[in-house]
């Protein structure tokens, strides 16, 4: 068994087959797409003319050139705002098209019965095949005749308008506006029109607001809410590219900090290679000059034994005087 339609789906449905919402949802999607559009040529303007600006930053300065514009209209009232607008045009096209029926039918009747139209004694039809889908307008009241009995008017009052129901006496009241409007062409029509109008207004009227006001205004804060969001993913991914552009950067520059640290060990090692030779040397020599002395100590000692040798030789008599 297929799932039954929730009430606030068809409450939608409904909504969407109201061509004065559609065309405020379209005038919201249009600003919008107006306002994305605005909001990528500023930051492409101000890209170029501070480049070390981030997106973030455009962002906020974009948010403060609009700003200072006056708030936007609510939905509720931009909604009767175009219902509103969208009535006064039906109205104007009807009555336009009205008009342009009654002058056809008079003139018909001028042509058919001059002396009839002339004296005023039928008045003309209106023909409303020309307006589709409209309510008829009311018939127009025939001029009251007293009655050859009782003298009294009988109005045919219709059922739509306050005073006595059809068929019934009129008061006296009721007898001065019958003959009054009888004894005046113009005001009639006039009549006519204001009650055609009246009508059409009652049709077209609005049976209050819709049945759940509150979740209309939720969906358009959701609407709004949800572009406004999409716009600030972008934003973030446009961030985080950049943000990875300068990951990639300080990569590079690690990098060639890591040679640099390897090119300076290296250095290192040949500086302690070559001190530690030169201390060896140093020591080498050192140890050299010591026994150098060493040596000459031990010549000077043989030097020494030597001449004590040839004197004891001597006194003893092994060996001669030295010549």
């Amino acid at each position: 068994m297929p799932r039954q339609p929730r009430k606030r789906e068809v409450e939608w449905a409904e909504k969407c087959k109201d061509k004065a919402y559609q065309a405020v949802i379209e005038s919201i999607a249009e600003d919008m797409d107006n306002l994305e559009e605005e909001r990528v040529a500023f930051i492409v303007n101000l890209a170029a003319a501070e480049p070390t600006l981030t997106a973030k930053q455009a962002g906020h300065r974009f948010e403060l050139h609009i700003a200072t514009r006056p708030p936007e209209e609510h939905f509720d009232v931009m909604l009767a705002r175009v219902r509103q607008e969208m009535r006064e045009q039906e109205l104007v096209e009807a009555r336009s098209a009205l008009r342009g029926g009654t002058a056809s039918n008079i003139a018909t009747q001028d042509v058919g019965h001059g002396t009839e139209a002339a004296s005023g004694s039928k008045r003309p039809q209106v023909d409303n095949s020309i307006i589709q889908d409209q309510p008829k307008p009311p018939k127009r009241l025939k001029a009251a005749k007293p009655s050859a009995e009782t003298n009294d008017v009988e109005v045919p009052v219709p059922l739509d308008e306050p005073g006595p129901r059809r068929g019934k006496k009129a008061t006296t009241k009721d007898k001065a506006g019958a003959v009054n409007k009888s004894a005046n062409e113009e005001n009639e029509i006039v009549d006519f029109d204001e009650a055609y109008m009246k009508q059409m207004n009652d049709a077209m009227r609005m049976k209050g607001p819709f049945p759940d006001v509150k979740m209309t205004t939720q969906l358009h804060v959701l609407g709004f809410a949800a572009v406004t969001q999409h716009q600030g993913i972008k934003v973030r991914m446009q961030e985080l590219e950049a943000r990875s552009q300068e990951i990639e950067f300080q990569k590079q520059e690690l990098e060639v900090r890591k040679e640099e640290i390897e090119v300076r060990k290296q250095e290192l090692d040949v500086e302690q290679e070559v001190r530690r030779l030169k201390q060896l040397v140093q020591t080498q020599h050192n140890d050299a000059e010591l026994a150098g002395r060493q040596l000459n100590f031990f010549a000077n000692d043989l030097v020494v034994h030597q001449d004590r040798f040839i004197l004891e030789s001597q006194a003893t008599g092994a060996i001669g005087p030295a010549t």
